[in-house]
């Protein structure tokens, strides 16, 4: 059975489109502190840390109302 792994790049797309959108967002609840080219790396390589993830997973549920649904995700 392969590991499975999670498609990081589709999520950031799907969820704000690009880096700009994506500062944007963490702007507008108050985290100013990750800069902008930690951002673009995120988007280059396709990965998030995991406490940026769990960041941005919590913030999208603030946003939105509801849990960000990341099954379709998973590969």
């Amino acid at each position: 059975m392969s590991k499975p792994t999670f498609d990081f790049s589709r999520f950031l797309t799907d969820k704000w489109g690009d880096p700009d959108k994506l500062l944007t967002f963490l702007h507008n609840y108050g985290h100013a502190d990750i800069p902008r080219p930690t951002i673009n790396q995120w988007f280059r390589r396709g990965s998030v840390p995991a406490e940026h993830f769990a960041l941005l997973l919590g913030l999208l549920k603030l946003d939105t109302g509801k849990d960000a649904a990341i099954e379709e995700y998973l590969r």
